[in-house]
Formats: C-alpha cells, structure tokens, sequence
C-alpha cells in the first residue's frame, strides 16, 4: 500500500513537470520519441500504422523505463 502511494506520488510529480514545461520542448520529446520508433532497430517500421502507443511503449522498453 505504501509502495503505490509513493509510486502515485512520483507519477504525480513526473506529470506535474511535463505540464508546467514549455510547450516547444514537450513537442520536440514527442518527435524524438516518434522519430527513435521509426528509426535504427525498427527501420522496417510504417510510419503511418505505428501508433502513439506503440511509440511509448519501444522507447520505454529500450529505456527501460516502467
């Protein structure tokens, strides 16, 4: 029970940041995370059928990122 607290905590704050930074920059991640989907390992890659999600969910993977 602690753990999620903490967990929903720092998720809390993650959001937080990404909210009060400056639009240009969110928009360049969200380029950079669709252009590392498309690129390199997953070259072979569609780009009009990959999806946002599918996007996240490469980059977090090769980040190892929950």
């Amino acid at each position: 029970m602690i753990k999620y607290h903490f967990q929903k905590l720092f998720t809390d704050i993650l959001f937080t940041i990404a909210r009060i930074m400056p639009k240009s920059v969110v928009l360049y991640c969200a380029i950079y995370v669709m252009s590392y989907s498309t690129s390199g390992k997953y070259s072979n890659t569609i780009v009009p059928e990959l999806s946002g999600m599918d996007a996240i969910k490469r980059f977090s993977n090769d980040y190892n990122i929950n």
